[in-house]
């Protein structure tokens, strides 16, 4: 494996307007409105949330 030699963060907003999540949120906010995703009642919509619930439900078979 060739080692890093740039970072893999975004340099300016220009990225997350191209992915579709121009909108950042400090770091707690983000946290804290994921906690609250898991407390309550609401599914990840899109792939990801597909992903995420096919891995709960195979850690509940083991």
């Amino acid at each position: 494996m060739i080692g890093l030699t740039e970072d893999l963060l975004a340099q300016d907003d220009r990225f997350w307007q191209l992915i579709g999540h121009p909108q950042r949120l400090a770091f707690a906010e983000a946290a804290g409105l994921a906690l609250a995703a898991e407390r309550g009642d609401s599914r990840v919509p899109g792939a990801w949330g597909a992903i995420e619930r096919a891995r709960g439900l195979s850690k509940r078979s083991a």
